[in-house]
Parts: structure tokens; C-alpha cells; sequence
């Protein structure tokens, strides 16, 4: 079995997309229409917080681990 190592961007780049799917997941259940459209605003900075690393992530090359 070959698993990738996770990079400090991936990693940070999957959080980023729990926290705009938890912050979709939230506005699911408002109803005020005000606070749903914050939450959904939340989110889409989120997925391009994610974008960025991601791209970050393709740039920089792997640092060995230290061990």
C-alpha cells in the first residue's frame, strides 16, 4: 500500500474545506436570511483559503522528514 505524505499545504488546504463544509452545513439549518448568507460567504473564503495552499502546496517541494 503507497501512501502520500501530507504536506503542511494539503494538510491546511483539508481543513479549509471541513470548516466551508461545516460552515454550508450551518447555513442549511438557518433560517435567518442574513446570518445564512454570512455563513455562505464563510465558505467561499474558505474554499479559496484552500485554493491558495493547494496551489502553495504544488510549488514548494517536500522538506524530508526529520527523524
Amino acid at each position: 500500500m503507497v501512501t502520500r505524505m501530507q504536506t503542511p499545504s494539503t494538510h491546511k488546504a483539508a481543513e479549509y474545506r471541513k470548516r466551508a463544509r461545516d460552515a454550508r452545513e450551518r447555513a442549511a439549518w438557518l433560517s435567518h436570511r442574513e446570518a445564512r448568507e454570512r455563513l455562505l460567504e464563510l465558505a467561499l473564503q474558505f474554499d479559496q483559503l484552500a485554493e491558495t495552499e493547494e496551489r502553495w502546496g504544488q510549488r514548494r517541494p517536500e522538506l524530508p522528514s526529520r527523524a
